[in-house]
């Protein structure tokens, strides 16, 4: 090994167990952990919800379009937009809208002043993926209600750029051309809620921003200590040949992710075959690729892992079904509802393909929650995946569902 990148290795690991060290022995004082967040199931509604309610001038915090105003600098909007007057504005802001064809808004804004009206749909995506046509919808209900001033927000959890099923490429390049359309994340969101900060007036609402921001770096950018990041940040700055070092490591990144991801499949391949399973498919860097645990051959349904992103990103557990035209609605509900007792702290789903799935939210993102290639060496990931699997399958027997997988 490149004796620069050992010196740089050997420094980190040594500094990151002193500041480990640190963290317990002062861990009384600073609660790191502990947070409101954790008492909140932060799923896509959620987070809408307390978006909606900050963006909303009528809204609890009493800070009246304080929130808007910053949110609204933050948007590539056309230049009349930058001269509304909030002041004397009929503001409506909703999460959960309905429109035409069925489908719903995460968060709607209404801004009418005089004769002139103005409309913003943001489309929450911190972890799921586009659905069908999804944003072209949504802009054509936009158009028709603000066929002038509409804008859409796009804000993405980790980045991820809008699907192309959602809407063509040349349209959304004329929704931007036009300032109809802005890609903001959830790490943007920083900058508006530092702002926020600044100006806000309330004690209680200054803690809740506070948590929030907090939980955006933690879930986002996996700053669960900031003072972390700036330690190894002045270890690589302290010395030109750990400047070097760094992006040789870096510039290894993938095809160390790669391995691991290789050695995964490998555990449980091994662990999978002990049991009498079978494992299909294989995991990939594009989105919707994962693993089929089969407990028979003859099943139809199975356990499946899977990222719903590219990159590994949006890593997901449940039971699929293997075929696109298999349709059993009354298994699906029962084994959604056998899942849901069995895991009652967790958020259990269910959709067209999935009898039910669980997010994996701490290891949700594989870029930004890098404990989980540790997890992947010492074999940890493989035993939860495997213990899921298991616990699944138990339950499943003991109601005779498994009897069921065997679909004609």
């Amino acid at each position: 090994m490149n004796l620069n990148i050992s010196k740089l290795l050997n420094q980190v690991s040594y500094e990151l167990k002193a500041l480990e060290l640190a963290r317990q022995k002062y861990k009384k004082q600073l609660a790191p952990n502990f947070s409101v967040f954790n008492y909140i199931y932060t799923d896509e509604m959620m987070l809408s919800r307390i978006i909606a309610d900050l963006l909303n001038p009528s809204g609890d915090h009493a800070q009246e379009h304080l929130f808007l105003s910053l949110f609204l600098h933050q948007l590539d909007l056309p230049d009349d937009w930058r001269n509304i007057n909030l002041d004397h504005a009929d503001i409506t802001v909703q999460t959960e809208k309905t429109i035409r064809n069925g489908r719903r808004m995460d968060i709607y804004i209404h801004i009418k002043i005089a004769q002139q009206s103005y409309g913003i749909c943001i489309e929450n995506k911190p972890f799921a993926a586009d659905g069908d046509q999804q944003l072209q919808d949504y802009a054509n209900e936009m158009s028709f209600l603000f066929p002038q001033n509409w804008h859409l927000v796009y804000l993405s959890g980790y980045g991820n750029e809008p699907a192309k099923h959602s809407v063509k490429p040349e349209i959304l390049k004329s929704w931007l051309d036009q300032k109809n359309f802005s890609h903001i994340t959830f790490p943007d969101l920083i900058h508006w809620l530092k702002q926020s900060l600044t100006e806000c007036q309330n004690d209680k609402v200054i803690y809740f921003i506070k948590e929030f921001k907090h939980y955006i770096e933690k879930e986002f950018l996996s700053m669960n200590d900031i003072s972390e990041q700036n330690h190894l940040l002045n270890i690589i700055l302290q010395d030109p040949q750990h400047i070097q070092a760094t992006f040789q490591l870096l510039g290894v990144k993938d095809q160390l992710q790669d391995s691991l991801i290789h050695k995964l499949e490998q555990q449980l391949q091994s662990a999978v075959h002990q049991k009498g399973w079978y494992i299909t498919d294989h995991i990939s860097r594009d989105h919707w690729t994962g693993l089929n645990i089969f407990y028979t051959q003859k099943h139809k349904l199975c356990f499946r892992i899977e990222f719903n992103h590219y990159n590994y990103r949006g890593f997901f557990i449940g039971i699929a079904k293997r075929e696109e035209n298999l349709a059993a609605p009354e298994l699906f509900h029962q084994i959604h509802s056998t899942i849901s007792e069995l895991f009652p702290h967790e958020k259990v789903k269910q959709s067209e393909w999935w009898a039910t799935y669980i997010d994996q939210k701490d290891i949700w993102d594989w870029q930004t929650h890098t404990h989980v290639w540790s997890m992947i060496e010492s074999g940890e990931l493989c035993q939860r995946i495997t213990q899921y699997a298991e616990l699944i399958y138990q339950a499943l027997n003991q109601k005779n569902l498994l009897d069921e997988f065997n679909l004609s």
